[in-house]
Formats: C-alpha cells, structure tokens, sequence
C-alpha cells in the first residue's frame, strides 16, 4: 500500500466529511437508537460534519491518501490542561479511515500527529471514538491508549421492574444534598481514583440549577433521608453527548443508589420511572456517559443500554 500524508487542510473537508458519513452509518447499525443522519444537529445531517471540520481545519492535522484519494485523517479537535497534563486529542468527527488497512492506517496517522503534540509538550493523549469500530479500538489498544469514558443510548421502550420501589418525584435540593456528597466520594476511590472536590454549598447550587433548569430529580427513600437519585432531563448543549445534541434526546445526569441499596431493583425502578418521564415529555431517547473504570455503573448501564461512543486516553512519558 502506497499512502502518502499531508497537512489537513479546508481543501479535504469534502472528503472527510463522505468518510465521517460512513463511519456513523456504520455505528447507527449497531446501535439504531441513534438519530438518522438527517436528523443530526438539529436537521444538518452531513451538514454537520463539514461545519465542525470546518472549526478544526486549521489545527494540527494530517490527511493520508491512496492514489490521490483521501482515505483517512486526524486532526486535534481538543486541547486544556487535565490533572496538571496538557492535553490535546481528537473527538469523534475528528478523524476517519477507510479500506482494508484501517488498523495500520489509524496507526500511521497518530504517529504524525502524536509527534507533533509531544514536540508541543503535549503528554496526554486523548481520542474519542464511535464504540463499535473494533478495527480503531484495537489499533488504540496497540498504541496503548485505554477507555475512561462511554457514552450509552437506549430507546424508551419499557423495562421490566422486578420488585416495587417507593419514589419520591422532585424533593427538595437541600434534601438531597448529603447523598450527593457520599455520591462525591465514590469516585476517587479504586479503581475511579477520579478527584471530586465539590464542598456542601457547590451540591445544593448544582441541584437548584438542575430543578431550576426542568430536570426531573428521582429519588427513593432511606430512612431520614435518600438512598439512591437519578436526574434526567434534556441533554446539554455544551456537554456530553455530541452527536447527540439538536436531537430531542434526554440525558441521565446523574445517578448514585447507595450499596446497601444496589442488586435491590432500586436502579432498575428509577431507570424505569426516568423513561416514563423522558417519554411523556416526548423526547425520542435516553442517553448516560459514565466512568468505564465505575464497575457498579458500566454493568448496570450494560444491561439497559449500548454504547455509541467512548473515550480512550493515553499518557506518553513527559520527560520526553
């Protein structure tokens, strides 16, 4: 195979675009809750594609061609500091391949850019990807990169609840505040080791904000106070779930059931109660991004759910 690279340039956004098509009407196969193309971005369809190629086209970037045809390109679409490392990474309409040699096309490409980004002090790396290309999420494994995040979508199809939960519809924020804060500390423990350090006041604000914003706050009951919460409401525009926004999708926001309440069918109850809601609202359907190293969560969300995107991370040595 002859593949030739190029600096990514506005002249191969086109191109880019045609393989981005493909790639989501591959993952939308797999995982048909998602929206047909033409509804994405709010009626853009492929649209979409060419105008967020269009913000990026400038970065750092590289295009790969087979006998003058563009086949595959990466190009940095993200770039902040994380855990005191600079990061920069590429989100999910941000590179594509095609042919029978995408594993070492995908390979061959972040070769080029990774160069570039550790020459910038660049250390971590970060690529978000449609969930079920098996070729890239092998190729990324080989390159050392492993999964942090997962974006999952469901219909609102019904789900069987196996025992009866008491629920408490929308309590009051302040209620709910020291459940939250337990919520806070799951997470920086093994194997999350993910660092929360919201005090008292930033929960009850961040409550208030999810009732004054219209999500419905799902709770059940533990003696004095709450043992489990979901929150669902519309999703972000400026959050997760990209492919997803502009497309009458709700969101899970948030979700803790205390283990002493879990195994108990009190997940399954809320999760229940949140389809309900999201489909009396007349939204088409639920989505939830969670922390693959969160066992308890990744295998409740697995039963209910499928994965459309993750997130994959690797960190390179930053004395180089």
């Amino acid at each position: 195979m002859n593949t030739t690279f190029a600096p990514f340039t506005r002249a191969y956004i086109d191109d880019a675009a045609r393989l981005l098509a493909d790639a989501y009407a591959a993952e939308r196969r797999a995982s048909p809750s998602l929206p047909a193309m033409e509804r994405l971005g709010g009626g853009r369809g492929r649209r979409l594609f060419e105008d967020e190629l269009g913000k990026i086209a400038g970065n750092t970037g590289v295009a790969a061609f087979e006998n003058g045809r563009l086949c595959g390109f990466m190009v940095e679409s993200m770039r902040f500091t994380w855990k005191g490392q600079q990061v920069a990474g590429c989100e999910e309409l941000a590179h594509a391949a095609r042919g029978a040699n995408r594993a070492r096309l995908y390979s061959l490409l972040y070769q080029e850019i990774a160069a570039r980004w550790v020459e910038e002090g660049r250390h971590l790396h970060i690529v978000r990807h449609l969930a079920h290309d098996a070729v890239l999420k092998e190729c990324l494994y080989r390159l050392g990169f492993g999964a942090i995040l997962a974006e999952e979508v469901r219909d609102l199809s019904p789900i069987l609840v196996p025992t009866e939960v008491a629920i408490v519809e929308d309590p009051a924020p302040a209620a709910l505040v020291e459940l939250q804060r337990e919520h806070g500390r799951y997470y920086p423990a093994s194997p999350i080791f993910l660092r929360r350090d919201d005090n008292d006041a930033d929960i009850l604000a961040e409550l208030q904000a999810h009732a004054a914003a219209g999500d419905k706050l799902l709770a059940c009951p533990d003696g004095d106070g709450f043992g489990a919460l979901f929150i669902v409401g519309a999703s972000k525009l400026d959050g997760e779930g990209f492919l997803l926004r502009h497309t009458n999708s709700a969101q899970l926001k948030s979700a803790y059931v205390r283990p002493g309440g879990r195994e108990q069918g009190t997940g399954t109850a809320l999760l229940a109660r949140a389809i309900t809601w999201a489909q009396a609202q007349g939204f088409d359907r639920l989505f939830v991004e969670h922390e693959t190293a969160n066992i308890a969560g990744s295998a409740f969300w697995g039963k209910y759910f499928e994965p459309f995107v993750l997130v994959s991370m690797r960190y390179v040595d930053n004395t180089l």
